[in-house]
């Protein structure tokens, strides 16, 4: 049973973080995370982040699909994200074959943020103690037809999303990426339904990825329950305006109470009145 304790709403509005996802040292996109259909934009990962930062953008998501499948991560990728880090003005959250605890802390160490755990998230106890240790890694829910996807999204993890997810906040996981899979690079508009399932579970930041392309797909995220929106394919495309898309997050956003906590269906405790 879950420990139920009030949970106040994020200090500030929803963020829109712009994606790098990383494929043979190439900024490339999948469609429905598949590696057979590849979309690759020619920009360079550092100028592109500097732009989003003009922009106004403050986080950077940041994934390597070869490490995601081999577990692997390669020297031109390591290099990318250390010239990220060091020069981007960006806060980096990064993904992709992070599997052990030593890989988060050499992550952490290397000037990363945030750190996503995927195939990882299988040891809902471990990322529970990484999660309140560092106070920087988030579970990373890649959900194909109602189920977990793992290894690059490309085996079943056997695992129905909303029960991994529960079993991660039992053990301690406050910040959760779903990622709508069958949606990623389609653009045809965010997963509502699986954005507002796991607002009903997770109690700190939602970060929600996978079809957004234009505002409203933007806004409807945020009204859903998204603490934040990853944006791929429109922000390489020119099909979204960044500054556009955050301003429509902001306008969004509005502070809610965390859900009700375990499935016991008892209610967190009154907050403080001041």
């Amino acid at each position: 049973m879950l420990k139920c304790s009030w949970e106040p709403p994020p200090p500030s509005p929803a963020e829109v973080i712009p994606a790098l996802d990383l494929l043979g040292g190439r900024v490339v996109r999948l469609v429905e995370g598949r590696y057979d259909r590849v979309t690759e934009f020619p920009v360079d990962p550092l100028e592109a982040a500097r732009g989003f930062a003009e922009a106004g953008a403050r986080w950077l998501h940041l994934v390597d699909l070869d490490a995601a499948r081999s577990g692997i991560t390669p020297a031109a990728h390591a290099a990318v994200l250390e010239r990220l880090v060091e020069q981007s003005g960006m806060r980096l959250q990064v993904g992709g074959g992070v599997r052990s605890a030593d890989h988060v802390e050499r992550l952490l160490g290397a000037g990363v943020a945030r750190v996503m755990v995927g195939s990882l998230a299988a040891e809902p106890r471990l990322v529970g103690r990484l999660a309140a240790a560092t106070g920087a890694v988030a579970a990373a829910v890649d959900v194909l037809g109602g189920r977990v996807r793992v290894a690059g999204w490309t085996r079943d993890g056997g695992v129905a999303a909303g029960e991994l997810v529960r079993r991660l906040v039992d053990a301690g996981v406050r910040d959760l990426l779903v990622t709508a899979i069958d949606r990623d690079g389609t653009g045809t508009g965010p997963d509502l339904a699986l954005i507002g399932e796991m607002r009903e579970h997770v109690p700190g930041v939602l970060i929600a990825a996978g079809g957004v392309a234009g505002e409203d797909g933007v806004a409807a995220a945020v009204r859903a329950g998204a603490d934040a929106v990853v944006l791929g394919r429109a922000v390489h495309d020119g099909s979204l305006d960044l500054r556009r898309a955050l301003a429509v997050a902001t306008s969004a956003w509005m502070p809610r109470p965390r859900p009700r906590c375990g499935d016991d269906g008892i209610d967190p405790p009154a907050p403080p009145s001041d």
